[in-house]
């Protein structure tokens, strides 16, 4: 009975211990006099090849950028189409030119920043 009792015990805590990183998100501010940038994520995102845009978000996933003046987030919906929402508007499959660049922006941004802790 005891070993039982063990055995719940510590599967218990392994699957508390696991379950703490399932929904990790990272939030990075650039803030300086001339530019403010704010990126969340969180899930698994694939970038392309050169680093411009998203190819893939996991289900439980999420991409949101925020400059002065626009708001971007990113999501997939349940077939795993990537959606965009640009400044609080109706979800759609792609993005207009000022929303492309804040996204390249920000995608530009995480790069720098994983390059600077792999060094």
């Amino acid at each position: 009975m005891k070993h039982f009792i063990l055995i719940i015990i510590t599967t218990l805590i392994i699957a508390l211990c696991s379950s703490c990183n399932h929904k990790r998100k990272t939030v990075m501010v650039i803030k300086d006099d001339t530019r403010y940038l704010k990126i969340e994520y969180a899930g698994t995102i694939v970038f392309n090849d050169n680093n411009t845009g998203i190819l893939h978000i996991s289900p439980d996933g999420y991409f949101k950028c925020k400059d002065k003046e626009n708001n971007l987030t990113a999501e997939a919906d349940k077939k795993g189409n990537l959606l965009y929402e640009v400044n609080g508007s109706e979800p759609t499959a792609s993005l207009n030119e000022s929303s492309k660049m804040l996204l390249l922006q920000a995608v530009k941004e995480i790069e720098k920043q994983q390059s600077r802790h792999k060094s």
